[in-house]
């Protein structure tokens, strides 16, 4: 919540905070986010503080209306890889093959990203609130995983924004496997499959495969993948304090 306040792209998590339980967390969340908006009034004046807020947005604009990833290469998120399989462009960096299939325009490609990026994000939202409360930690770290795959711009560097959705995961992987149900199965084998990509490209520190590997965008695979298990995982949860497969504590 106090991501959005310093980002723009954050701004995919506001639908989380409007559970019932959570409602208290999303009024302190605007309070904040209205506080430290409104405090530079008061170093740098109305006059002033507008023609920041305009800089900041024609830089950010700038960078958006970018067709390329001149800013972000490899990029591991859907843009990135729409970008390099679909486009002729050149990459940034010379030392890096091209893999693209198609040869349309970086508009089209980016227009393409838009309008899947919004009908994902659209579904999981309206799931998340179709589903039972018992299931919203489940939905926590999915979003996690759906926000590093949708954003426009992830680096393997900022990929640190998994890092609560695999810690969610290796516990629903802890509860699954006591489960021992089908589909909890196929869960837990779609996140064993993430973590040995992650751990293969960790240990192969050979440049040229590395820059392969980044290229055709393995960890945008891995979180496809992941994304896959945590699906699986909020259909898959039984809702039965008798049954195993349950959170050990209510995370709100």
């Amino acid at each position: 919540a106090l991501a959005v306040t310093f980002k723009i792209w954050p701004i995919m998590f506001l639908p989380w905070f409007l559970r019932k339980a959570r409602l208290r967390a999303a009024f302190a969340s605007l309070t904040g986010f209205l506080v430290l908006w409104l405090l530079p009034f008061a170093t740098f004046g109305v006059t002033r503080y507008w023609v920041l807020l305009r800089e900041w947005y024609i830089a950010v604009h700038r960078m958006g209306a970018t067709y390329s990833e001149f800013y972000y290469f490899p990029s591991q998120s859907l843009r990135g890889i729409l970008l390099r399989y679909l486009t002729p462009v050149a990459p940034p960096l010379e030392t890096f093959p091209r893999v693209n299939i198609l040869l349309l325009s970086p508009r089209t490609a980016v227009v393409i990203w838009g309008i899947i990026s919004l009908l994902a994000y659209c579904a999981i939202v309206i799931a998340m609130f179709r589903s039972h409360p018992r299931r919203q930690w489940v939905w926590d770290g999915a979003i996690f995983v759906a926000y590093s795959l949708l954003e426009p711009y992830a680096v393997k560097s900022g990929l640190i924004s998994l890092g609560p959705a695999a810690v969610i995961a290796a516990s629903l992987f802890t509860l699954s496997v006591r489960a021992k149900t089908p589909q909890s199965s196929r869960a837990n084998v779609l996140f064993l499959a993430a973590c040995a990509i992650s751990f293969i490209q960790a240990i192969l520190q050979y440049k040229p495969w590395q820059r392969i590997l980044l290229t055709i965008g393995l960890d945008f695979w891995a979180e496809i993948l992941l994304l896959a298990a945590f699906l699986i995982w909020t259909s898959s949860m039984p809702l039965d304090d008798s049954q195993p497969l349950r959170p050990s504590a209510d995370l709100d």
